[in-house]
């Protein structure tokens, strides 16, 4: 996922980690997602110094963005909306724990793709 911040393309990666199969209702598992912030392919590091893609310097001292409205899209094209209650979080570049999330009591199927605001 890229986005441009005041100009700035910033790539998000976002790795599932894995779908944890059915546990104790038969019909939902869980699903973990990781964030790695990249600038230039590169892991986005505080106080170094980048080129944008207009040859102007910067540096980023700070980084914190919300994720939410999330929706997963099964094999067969049918979406699951995240219910509102449980899909707003604060990722922080400085907070490694923030940077990984855990989706809980997702309906079992296969899925193919997700998206978020």
């Amino acid at each position: 996922m890229k986005s441009l911040i005041n100009g700035v393309a910033f790539i998000l990666l976002v790795t599932m980690v894995g779908f944890t199969p059915p546990g104790k209702n038969k019909n939902t598992g869980s699903l973990v997602l990781k964030f790695n912030n990249l600038f230039n392919n590169e892991v986005l590091e505080f106080g170094k110094e980048y080129t944008n893609a207009h040859g102007e310097k910067l540096t980023v001292k700070t980084l914190n963005y919300f994720i939410s409205n999330i929706t997963l899209t099964s094999k067969d094209g049918s979406e699951y909306l995240v219910p509102q209650d449980s899909c707003y979080f604060l990722l922080r570049q400085t907070d490694k724990a923030t940077q990984q999330i855990e989706l809980n009591n997702l309906p079992e199927g296969k899925y193919k793709a997700i998206s978020f605001m």
